[in-house]
């Protein structure tokens, strides 16, 4: 499953490339294409650790929700200060908008982090001995 997951990347990423290359985006397209590209296999890691370890849909639905959620919400919490300070309008001093990227995904991960350490300790992974 793994070597077809990644042959299905690698040539969904020259896929990708080739066309945003086409369409003029050059460098940019290639980050672009490579970024779906390996988010797309990320997707099917998950779709198939997902179908092994839970037999309900709806467990798998609340599981495969629950490990995408923080990216969306990260991810989409960038693009939105990207948009509310674009980098030549109010606010043009980079390293403050650095700040505020960081502290934006401090915040964030922070919160994840403490949920996901809540989560670990609730699976047996077979090789840990209890007290």
């Amino acid at each position: 499953m793994i070597v077809k997951a990644t042959i299905f990347g690698i040539l969904l990423n020259i896929v990708f490339n080739y066309w945003f290359i086409k369409a003029g985006w050059q460098i940019l397209g290639v980050a672009l294409g490579t970024m779906l590209s390996r988010t797309a296999v990320g997707f099917v890691y998950l779709f198939f650790a997902v179908n092994k370890f839970f037999s309900s849909l709806k467990e798998k639905f609340l599981r495969s929700l629950e490990l995408v959620l923080p990216f969306l919400l990260i991810g989409g919490g960038l693009i939105f200060l990207e948009y509310l300070f674009p980098a030549h309008g109010a606010l043009t001093d980079e390293y403050v908008f650095v700040i505020l990227k960081l502290l934006f995904l401090f915040c964030f991960s922070v919160f994840f982090l403490l949920r996901s350490k809540d989560i670990i300790k609730k699976i047996d992974f077979g090789f840990i001995k209890g007290g």
